[in-house]
């Protein structure tokens, strides 16, 4: 004998709509993966641009001033020379980067100088595309350590 299940319309019912919501809910994960991904996509191409040359004085290497020399000068891109400072180093390391920075604006390159507080002492100097569209119109500006 053959015995016949017979299913209610409520269980029917509940199952489409456990596919439902699991569907829905499946819909929404990716959509909030893409969300994601395009604001990721465009604070990475707002921060961050591409680096012609890098340069860390290290022992070994050939000085600042031939580095920069070898250097193409392209007016787009800026040197930027990172250096961060110790309270004991601070004066040694200020010197150092006021030399760098004179030897860039001999060659009358577009020069930005970061200087933060750090646990060692280090310094380097990128060259990249992230000249502001503004005109430098103080280009001789005394530079000057700011008090702490």
């Amino acid at each position: 004998m053959i015995t016949r299940i017979t299913a209610s319309w409520q269980l029917i019912l509940a199952d489409l709509a456990l596919i439902l919501f699991l569907v829905t809910l499946a819909a929404l994960a990716s959509a909030n993966e893409k969300e994601k991904n395009e604001r990721s996509v465009a604070l990475t191409t707002e921060t961050s641009v591409p680096v012609q040359a890098l340069y860390r004085p290290v022992k070994g290497i050939i000085p600042f001033s031939d580095w920069l020399d070898d250097q193409p000068n392209d007016p787009r891109a800026q040197l930027t020379i990172y250096a961060i400072y110790t309270a004991a180093n601070q004066d040694e390391i200020w010197q150092q980067v006021r030399a760098m920075a004179s030897d860039a604006t001999k060659r009358d390159m577009a020069t930005k100088v970061v200087m933060t507080r750090g646990e060692s002492g280090a310094i380097y100097a990128k060259i990249a595309f992230d000249r502001s569209a503004q005109p430098d119109n103080n280009r001789e500006q005394q530079m000057a350590p700011t008090p702490q």
